[in-house]
């Protein structure tokens, strides 16, 4: 799953995937994350970074692909 921010903060994440999880940047560098609660990610990220999300062990070079979220998909955080 692929997650990009507009705003420039710490974003906070619920992911469905069952197991050991890696968080990399679209050029596949690790990227600090703290897990709050299971399957609850907190992730640091710049304006305009994006975190992709994927299961441990898939390897960076795997396509990401964008999720539809679930309820109200509108756009949140600070305005441009």
């Amino acid at each position: 799953m692929r997650v990009h921010s507009q705003a420039g903060a710490p974003l906070v994440l619920q992911h469905g995937i069952d197991g050991a999880i890696d968080v990399r940047d679209e050029r596949g560098r690790r990227l600090r994350y703290r897990e709050s609660a299971r399957g609850r990610l907190r992730i640091p990220l710049g304006r305009v970074e994006s975190a992709v999300v994927l299961p441990r062990g898939t390897g960076p070079d795997r396509d990401p692909r964008d999720v539809p979220a679930v309820g109200d998909a509108k756009p949140w955080g600070l305005p441009d």
